[in-house]
């Protein structure tokens, strides 16, 4: 009897998934739901409407555009919540067009004070399931290229592309559960990018003001050339990548969890680089000072010139460097090698490695101080006065 009933059960429930998984499937394609269905009781409030869970009912199509004169407007702000904002150029008026579906309710407006300020219906979570992944509820917004003032960008669950190199003042890119794409070479007062599950990435060089890139579950890509004042980028999950030259007064590139690459650098301020696990890499460095940090993983790096202090360290991992020219030089590994160039330095030089080697073409400086616990030491030219020590390992310098 106990059987009996249990696989009455197992086939009843397997039914209902199987019911389920037809109706999302018929739901995501943009199809009709079947009359039986239509049939079923609250089927106008469930499967039905801006709020179901299902939207059956075809796919997105232009709901609403509207064309807006940007004369006297200082901001215009755009919000949307489970749509990608997709940004063009041309016209002398900002032109708005959302592509949705028929029972959503369209974009809102009001302009006063200066600004304008555009949204979308907040949508509930569920509703995600009702995308067509071919054509994705959006915004398409035309900007005049004329329009040179501030501009925010907040998508919700969705994406922010902007196609086109732009000249904006301050401005903020911000996809709280989506990717940011600008393309085009770009100009700017300030920009802020911002993603807390998404990647950013920028094919075009940017020039501006102060710039903050934060991703917080995601990779950072810059393919174009950067100018900027104050420079400071993140990721708490994802590797970075600056694959053309990075100038500013200062920059910060920090991961958590991912690798940090970067191209040629010229900082007339501090550079800090730091990684929780992964790897540094760099091509030739030029600042004020540097200091590049990897708790686990090797860092490898061209040429450094600094007018300040080259501090580099190393937890759990080797440091490879080519020429170092700096007023003093601290290279530091716990567990790993490290292989330099010809270091020369104002003050003091020290080079100190708890388990590995020191190898460096020369080390010129009026003072320096080399040790290792565990591991050899080769200098291949020393100059001035101080210590080379190893507690287990052979000491060679000299050609």
């Amino acid at each position: 009897m106990k059987k009996t009933v249990l696989s009455i059960g197992i086939v009843i429930w397997s039914a209902l998934a199987l019911l389920i998984l037809v109706i999302l499937i018929a739901g995501l394609s943009g199809a009709s739901a079947p009359g039986w269905v239509q049939r079923l009781p609250g089927y106008s409030t469930v499967w039905k409407g801006d709020n179901s869970m299902v939207n059956f009912g075809g796919s997105v199509t232009l709901l609403h555009e509207e064309s807006f004169s940007l004369n006297g407007v200082e901001e215009f702000q755009i919000t949307t919540t489970y749509q990608v904002i997709h940004v063009t150029f041309g016209g002398d008026t900002l032109s708005v067009r959302h592509y949705d579906y028929d029972t959503a309710d369209r974009f809102t407006s009001d302009a006063s004070g200066g600004m304008l300020i555009i949204n979308t219906p907040r949508r509930t979570m569920v509703n995600i399931l009702a995308f067509n992944l071919n054509n994705l509820p959006r915004l398409e917004i035309t900007v005049p290229r004329s329009y040179a003032k501030k501009v925010a960008l907040v998508a919700t669950s969705g994406s922010v592309r902007i196609e086109g190199g732009v000249a904006w003042g301050d401005t903020l890119l911000q996809a709280s559960s989506g990717s940011v794409r600008l393309n085009g070479a770009s100009s700017f007062g300030t920009l802020s990018i911002k993603t807390t599950s998404g990647s950013i990435k920028a094919e075009g060089s940017v020039s501006c003001g102060d710039l903050q890139v934060s991703a917080s579950s995601g990779g950072v890509t810059l393919e174009g050339e950067v100018n900027g004042s104050a420079i400071e980028i993140g990721t708490t999950s994802g590797t970075i990548r600056i694959n053309r030259e990075i100038r500013g007064d200062s920059l910060g590139v920090s991961a958590s969890s991912g690798g940090i690459h970067l191209s040629e650098c010229a900082v007339s301020g501090n550079l800090r680089l730091k990684t929780t696990s992964g790897s540094i890499r760099t091509g030739g460095v030029s600042a004020g000072s540097v200091s590049a940090e990897a708790s686990s993983g090797r860092q490898t790096m061209g040429n450094i010139k600094a007018d300040g202090a080259v501090t580099l360290k190393a937890s759990s991992g080797s440091i490879n460097t080519g020429d170092i020219s700096a007023s003093t030089v601290s290279v530091e590994t716990s567990s790993g090698r490290q292989t330099l160039g010809s270091i020369d330095a104002e003050g003091l030089i020290q080079l100190k490695a708890s388990s590995g080697s020191v190898n460096a073409d020369a080390v010129r400086s009026p003072e320096h101080s080399i040790r290792t616990a565990s591991g050899s030491i080769r200098i291949g030219e020393l100059t001035g006065t101080g210590n080379v020590q190893s507690s287990s390992g052979n000491i060679r310098t000299g050609k």
